[in-house]
């Protein structure tokens, strides 16, 4: 059984649509944290290249164990299995009855080409 936060990881790892290096994931789930989440699913500390969260390396550990997470020693990426457990998600939430998060500020976020995506934060765009 995933947990909130293991949900919230392969979500993020989706909406990015590849493999992401170890300090862009983290600083990707530091923003969504602050900017996205009431109360945030992780707590960060300052470390050598940002803000790093030690219970997300946890989360990352137990989701390889499950095979949803590729063994990957340079960057997070999701396996099949992952992918789809990461689809599921919202399928699974409105089917219960909960109500799906409101849109995300940073998915909100305008240049003058257009809407940013998950993908082009990591970039600097």
């Amino acid at each position: 059984m995933l947990t909130t936060r293991q949900r919230l990881l392969l979500t993020l790892l989706d909406a990015v649509g590849g493999p992401v290096g170890h300090t862009d994931f983290q600083k990707l789930l530091f923003l969504y944290t602050r900017e996205c989440q009431a109360t945030p699913s992780y707590e960060f500390v300052p470390y050598k290249f940002g803000a790093f969260s030690f219970t997300s390396y946890a989360d990352k550990r137990k989701l390889i164990a499950d095979r949803l997470l590729a063994d990957d020693d340079l960057s997070w990426s999701l396996t099949d299995a992952g992918r789809a457990a990461a689809g599921r998600q919202a399928v699974e939430t409105f089917a219960r009855g909960g109500v799906l998060p409101p849109p995300c500020p940073l998915a909100r976020q305008r240049t003058h080409l257009g809407a940013v995506s998950p993908r082009s934060l990591l970039r600097g765009a």
